[in-house]
């Protein structure tokens, strides 16, 4: 009897190791899957930019962090294909065209002017930091080596051009057709045919 109840006791016992290790060995072929399996996800998780240039701000996702195709990550900046863009009042943007030639001036090189032209305008008013009505101004910038994302500056964009002509003040044109010429110590009336006005 004490034999049986010996025997039966070790079985007991013996099924319960092999339940433990086999519960143990099916834990460790789970966590060894898991291993693998983030090892595959850490293989095929890069990122790659469509378009070639430099992160330029700090990226917004920590590391481990779950992505969608949605999220922004970083942002990328191709800095060799910089526009400035500049708000031409609603005024004066009749007068402006595509092509047209352009100086820019940027705060941080004011002695050096950047010859552009008009790229594109925008088709979509906007409202200037004054309260304004403005059109956004696009002008490819070709030497870009210097330039930062960022910058401010001026843009003078030419939408007439005259050559051989006489200027005069506009305060010096009466009835909008007549100035008047200094002839030795006279003055003599002149009819004029006016041009472009600024």
């Amino acid at each position: 009897f004490e034999d049986t109840k010996d025997s039966q006791e070790s079985q007991i016992i013996t099924d319960a190791l092999k339940r433990i290790a086999e519960k143990s060995q099916n834990d460790l072929n789970n966590t060894v899957i898991d291993v693998e399996i983030q090892d595959l996800v850490l293989q095929y998780s890069n990122l790659y930019s469509p378009i070639d240039g430099y992160i330029v701000d700090n990226p917004q996702m920590l590391a481990g962090q779950n992505v969608l195709f949605t999220d922004t990550i970083a942002t990328i900046a191709d800095l060799d294909n910089i526009k400035f863009i500049g708000e031409v009042d609603e005024s004066d943007i009749a007068k402006v065209q595509t092509g047209q030639t352009s100086n820019i001036t940027l705060d941080a090189f004011e002695n050096q002017g950047l010859e552009t032209q008009v790229d594109t305008i925008g088709q979509k008013a906007i409202t200037t930091s004054t309260g304004s009505t403005a059109f956004q101004t696009f002008f490819k910038l070709q030497n870009s080596q210097n330039l930062r994302i960022g910058m401010n500056g001026t843009a003078q964009i030419e939408v007439a051009k005259a050559q051989n002509v006489n200027t005069v003040p506009l305060e010096a044109i009466i009835d909008d057709k007549y100035i008047y010429i200094k002839i030795g110590k006279k003055f003599v009336k002149k009819e004029i045919e006016k041009g472009i006005e600024s």
